[in-house]
């Protein structure tokens, strides 16, 4: 459902065709059909993935069987990455429930599925030039599912792991029965960023995924893609620290980035013609806290100042090229922002730093 509504919502389909052909890493045959249908009045686009495996998976094949459908696919390496956290968080959230390690986990239901479906969610994504998404809470229905390791409840152990691990908030019922995989759990908590309701936006396009369960709700699952900067409620939080060395400038700074969005630091005069620093901090409503609890418990600063900003920016996407380096193609992502009529493209760093070049 979750690659079913970015393919209604405008990804190219035909970016997941390659599947088709995979062979190899023991996969015998896949199969991948994607159907335009009508649930309850709206129009959906359905997806139908399968495949036939020829030998028993443990969790060590995963990585092997990744790097392999991420070529064929022509995926592009932060993609292969995004996935591969995905299946990690997967993994090991499996294995710490039945006590093993994440390379010597039993895979009863083979390995290529997880693989593809989270490859493919993040290919669709990076295709629509999209870096990330914003999401409510994960609907997980109630009660109790067969699976092949016997009758479990709903939500299942591995999918609340993967929440504990990640702080992905959980929503049940009222539907009886599993909404929710812990594939798409897993693929989410790296994908997404949750929020208890969505903030007000302008959308653009709505595109929805169809389900394949008989169930007393609509199985749809909606994905709405918003005008650039309509989601932006972020937060600048400033402090003012003139007793602290460069050293412990420098220290405060790496720290509060990790804590949040951007992190500057600028030079003033204060009171009596004082030198002294402004640290200016861009955080989510979810980072806030952890801001000025740093702030104020870590650097000199006796109070930290705060208000809501608003982010007037481009739009921006993502477009995968090829650059050709002695005459062997490589993929290439270049950011394309657009405001007006003012168009600017820059290809992302972390591509380039990987191509051959003679410096």
């Amino acid at each position: 459902m979750l690659l079913a509504a970015l393919i209604d919502l405008g990804a190219p389909a035909d970016a997941l065709s390659p599947l088709l052909r995979f062979r190899g890493c023991a996969v015998e045959e896949v199969t991948l059909r994607s159907e335009k249908v009508t649930v309850g009045a709206v129009g959906a686009t359905r997806l139908h993935l399968g495949c036939r495996e020829a030998a028993p998976r443990r969790g060590r094949d995963i990585v092997p069987l990744l790097e392999e459908t991420a070529s064929w696919l022509g995926a592009s390496r932060a993609t292969a990455e995004r996935a591969r956290e995905a299946l990690d968080l997967l993994l090991d959230a499996e294995a710490s429930l039945q006590g093993t390690t994440a390379e010597s986990l039993d895979l009863p239901d083979g390995a290529f599925l997880p693989v593809a479906e989270a490859l493919g969610f993040f290919h669709l994504l990076e295709q629509m030039g999209e870096a990330g998404a914003l999401a409510t809470p994960i609907a997980t229905g109630s009660g109790t599912v067969v699976t092949t390791r016997g009758l479990v409840v709903v939500p299942s152990p591995v999918v609340v792991e993967i929440a504990r691990r990640r702080a992905v908030p959980l929503q049940g019922g009222p539907v009886q029965g599993e909404l929710t995989t812990a594939t798409a759990t897993a693929v989410l908590a790296v994908a997404a960023r949750f929020v208890d309701h969505l903030p007000s936006f302008v959308p653009q396009a709505v595109g929805y995924g169809a389900g394949t369960k008989a169930l007393p709700t609509v199985p749809l699952l909606r994905a709405t893609r918003v005008k650039g900067g309509s989601l932006e409620e972020d937060s600048l939080v400033e402090a003012s620290i003139d007793d602290a060395t460069g050293e412990e400038m420098s220290r405060f700074l790496e720290e509060l980035q990790k804590l949040s969005l951007e992190t500057h630091l600028v030079q003033a005069l204060g009171k009596k013609g004082r030198p002294l620093f402004l640290i200016r901090v861009l955080a989510r409503p979810d980072q806030v806290e952890a801001v000025k609890a740093y702030l104020l418990e870590e650097t000199p600063t006796l109070g930290v100042r705060s208000w809501p900003v608003r982010k007037d920016q481009a739009d921006r996407r993502f477009e995968v090229r090829t650059a050709v380096v002695d005459g062997k193609p490589y993929p290439l992502r270049v950011k394309i922002s657009r405001i007006g009529d003012a168009v600017k493209e820059k290809p992302e760093d972390e591509d380039v730093r990987r191509l051959p070049l003679r410096r």
